[in-house]
């Protein structure tokens, strides 16, 4: 553990994906509206914001623990792919599909978002999961 800790090829990736996340998701929720043209959505949530919080570290401890892994220890088959999953998948969840259904529907995806609203609760829950289980099986063990 105190390896990970002092281990430049685990801070050094998880700032940037901190870095990146943060700055997506903050443009996401509309709090970059001064500077950054952004989506059309109501005023995020409390749950929205704790989501996306949430999200975002996971993502970045995966991102870390993930480039750790590659250079220090053995990387599970399909984690890339798992985390690439989740991320994209709590991404989705926060955009208000109320608030874009007319410019989505103008490229056809008007119904898929209005099909998956209801869903959108089940679907953070399952992007949360997902990056918790990355993270447990990237942790490193005790030697």
């Amino acid at each position: 553990m105190k390896r990970i800790i002092r281990s430049a090829r685990f801070w050094i990736p998880f700032l940037i994906a901190t870095i990146v996340v943060t700055t997506f998701f903050a443009w996401e929720l509309d709090f970059l509206k001064s500077f950054l043209p952004s989506l059309p959505r109501i005023a995020p949530t409390t749950e929205e914001i704790l989501f996306s919080a949430l999200l975002g570290f996971l993502l970045s401890l995966t991102t870390g623990l993930l480039f750790w892994n590659i250079k220090e220890g053995s990387c599970p088959i399909g984690i890339k792919r798992a985390t690439g999953f989740a991320g994209a998948l709590g991404a989705i969840t926060l955009i208000c599909p109320v608030c874009v259904i007319f410019p989505a529907s103008l490229l056809g995806l008007g119904i898929a978002l209005g099909v998956i609203a209801p869903f959108l609760p089940v679907l953070r829950v399952i992007a949360i999961v997902v990056l918790g289980i990355t993270v447990w099986m990237l942790w490193p063990r005790l030697e």
